[in-house]
């Protein structure tokens, strides 16, 4: 007599890789559409009804940890009580979606808090400024940031929103200023 082994079946272990990505794709769906409680919710249900699929659970935290951040700086910028910091985050949100014109309003109220402590924000600006065209406000808030602070010069030389400077003279001089 031959004993059948427990386990489950190849077609239910496919079965139930195919339910998790599913789940894990609606969350992605919601993320894609902004919907960041929604997405919140499908990651978790990933977490809780699929611990064993660790390499799907792994990328479900990092997106729940993503949705949990942007709910509270909305929260937090609807109680006006936002930090500089959310603020900054909130504007490099907003510039990566190329919405630079809310991504400076953004970088100017995180300004205002951040007081002197301001040198990553005015960076943010500048490359989103070069983002709107406004070239010269570009560069004057790109040479407060490395004036804050040097690492801003490298960042620059290396950093794809300022590429289109490449051939702009004052960008070469503020570039070079240390070397």
């Amino acid at each position: 007599m031959a004993v059948k082994k427990s386990g489950k079946k190849a077609s239910e272990k496919k079965a139930h890789k195919g339910d998790v990505l599913k789940v894990f794709e609606s969350g992605l769906q919601a993320l894609y559409r902004l919907d960041f409680a929604k997405a919140l919710q499908w990651f978790e249900k990933v977490e809780k009804d699929f611990p064993e699929e660790l390499s799907v659970v792994d990328r479900a935290r990092i997106f729940q940890r993503l949705c949990l951040k942007r709910l509270e700086a909305e929260k937090a910028a609807s109680d006006g009580k936002e930090s500089a910091e959310a603020l900054f985050d909130l504007g490099v949100f907003h510039h990566n979606r190329g919405e630079f014109k809310e991504a400076l309003k953004l970088f100017e109220k995180a300004r205002k808090k951040a007081g002197r402590q301001d040198a990553h924000i005015r960076y943010a600006m500048a490359a989103t400024l070069v983002g709107t065209g406004e070239i010269e406000k570009a560069l004057e808030h790109l040479s407060e940031a490395i004036r804050s602070d040097e690492a801003h010069r490298s960042y620059a030389r290396n950093d794809p929103d300022f590429r289109s400077l490449s051939e702009v003279s004052e960008f070469q001089k503020l570039l070079a200023a240390s070397d």
